[in-house]
């Protein structure tokens, strides 16, 4: 299928006064909204490739950059509560919903992103007609001793705002042989981006291990279809945990997609595998007949 494609930058200001980065990809008939939540640290730029392929197809994309993150308002890796993060989700879709008529609406994230779409619809199920999970953040490889996540608590009350720069983190535990098997060879391209945020707060770090583990323990809360990808060959999150959670969703209409070869980040520009699913869910979502959101 093919659209005519309009594409547009702007920007959408949250009723807290901070400004969110949004570029979207509108078909000139869309037959559904797609509202995409990046990882940590990442921008719009990392996900242009998916705004394109999918309005292509006829499913309206939109790609905004968290607060804190790319060129959106709000400190740099921080917010003060993880519902901050739902917020702006929410009156995100709202605004859309406006604004493109009704229409089925899919969320989709990867890494927090992910995680940010889980808890949301743990919520506010009703809002959306599913979701696509890419490496959702519910658990990790690297596995953080009891002691360390009660000192990290303790800071995040006393210094929330006390920040860690990640590159130079990254830096120092590469150099340990134990842990270089977690890190690509080439991770310059990356840490060299002007737009990624090196920088969280210890309240962030805080805020994202207690919802990593309070989304995998609701599970059973979402009862809306679900797409969960994964690359078996992730070093960052933890694929048994990832897949325990989709294996303890109650819904039925779930679906699972392990892509060989894959490390992390799945949606490349050059590897289409992660896209092409993602395509064919929505279009059988589309013919299975999904109702506009309430």
């Amino acid at each position: 299928m093919r659209n005519d494609v309009t594409v547009y930058e702007d920007l959408f200001y949250t009723k807290d006064g901070i400004h969110l980065r949004y570029r979207s990809w509108l078909p000139r008939e869309p037959r559904t909204i797609v509202i995409f939540v990046h990882g940590a640290g990442e921008h719009i730029e990392k996900y242009v490739h998916i705004g394109e392929h999918l309005s292509r197809e006829g499913h309206a994309c939109t790609v905004y950059d968290l607060r804190g993150f790319g060129k959106s308002g709000g400190r740099r890796g921080h917010v003060s509560c993880f519902d901050e993060y739902l917020r702006d989700l929410e009156q995100l879709i709202d605004f859309f919903k406006r604004h493109l008529g009704r229409m089925p609406i899919f969320l989709a994230g990867h890494s927090l992103g992910g995680l940010i779409v889980t808890r949301y619809v743990q919520h506010k199920s009703k809002q959306v007609n599913g979701i696509i999970l890419s490496a959702p953040a519910l658990g990790f490889n690297l596995k953080i001793p009891s002691l360390a996540v009660r000192m990290v608590r303790f800071a995040s009350y006393v210094a929330p705002s006390l920040s860690v720069n990640h590159r130079r983190l990254t830096n120092k535990i590469q150099e340990i042989p134990y842990f270089k098997h977690l890190f690509p060879e080439k991770v310059d391209p990356v840490l060299k981006d002007p737009l990624m945020c090196p920088v969280y707060s210890i309240r962030w770090v805080e805020e994202l291990l207690k919802h990593a583990q309070k989304a995998v323990q609701h599970a059973a809360d979402i009862v809306i279809p679900v797409l969960c990808l994964h690359g078996d060959e992730d070093p960052l999150i933890s694929l048994d945990v990832v897949r325990a959670f989709f294996d303890n969703l109650a819904v039925q209409e779930k679906h699972w997609v392990l892509i060989r070869g894959a490390q992390h980040v799945l949606f490349h520009s050059e590897q289409l595998a992660a896209v092409d699913a993602v395509i064919h869910w929505l279009n059988k979502s589309v013919h299975r007949g999904a109702s506009p959101s309430l």
